[in-house]
């Protein structure tokens, strides 16, 4: 399946994991020592487009962005007699899902950026800056109505892909992206909630470890 691949975009070294000490690198929770793959650029707030750090994470979320965009568009127009409308319910949701939690790692940093809904297959389609809070505005529309309904609670084909508790979750931290505390807090709270079965995991040492992966904890986890 074509949503496979923007999986595989989303486990690039420079996004899944990785990301999260860059963006704890900037912050009083993690120093650097070292230049090496400009982290220090990044730890001073002097990232640029030259910076090895910033255009990975640039470049990968991108190539997550324009591979979901492309699922969709493909997808979306296929015959009923090749693909199921319940299937194709879902493969467009989990696309749309990675390409917002992309453009909400992206806002989170810079604020405005390009935003593509539709595949770009040429370097010299580039558009301007899009601001991070109407990003944010068409994405929590699109998780509420169209994304978080066509998710399963749970992943029967096997763990390590989209769920709708993943989709609500990503809906509440972008109304935390925009401050809107109210609807963070009762949308978050729904994961406390039935159907889902979510629970703080007992050992705090093997959160993290393959042997412990899916445990009660993890919301998003991708195989």
């Amino acid at each position: 399946q074509g949503v496979l691949g923007v999986y595989d975009a989303m486990q690039n070294s420079n996004l899944a994991g990785d990301q999260y000490f860059r963006l704890d690198v900037m912050t009083d929770n993690l120093g650097t020592n070292t230049n090496a793959d400009s982290w220090l650029d990044l730890r001073n707030f002097a990232g640029t487009g030259q910076s090895a750090r910033v255009t990975g994470f640039w470049r990968w979320w991108y190539t997550v962005i324009n591979r979901a965009n492309l699922v969709i568009d493909k997808v979306t127009t296929m015959a009923s007699a090749s693909l199921p409308d319940a299937s194709r319910a879902r493969i467009i949701a989990e696309a749309k899902f990675l390409r917002a939690y992309a453009y909400h790692d992206l806002i989170l940093i810079y604020q405005g950026v390009p935003f593509y809904t539709k595949p770009n297959e040429t370097l010299s389609e580039g558009v301007a800056a899009t601001k991070g809070s109407i990003i944010a505005d068409s994405l929590i529309n699109d998780l509420a109505n169209n994304i978080i309904p066509n998710l399963p609670v749970t992943d029967a084909d096997g763990k390590g892909r989209v769920t709708r508790g993943a989709g609500v979750a990503l809906l509440g931290k972008l109304y935390m992206a925009k401050q809107d505390f109210a609807n963070a807090k009762l949308t978050l709270s729904l994961l406390k909630q039935s159907p889902y079965t979510y629970a703080l995991y007992p050992n705090y040492a093997r959160l993290f470890t393959p042997e412990d992966e899916f445990n009660s904890e993890a919301i998003l986890q991708v195989n």
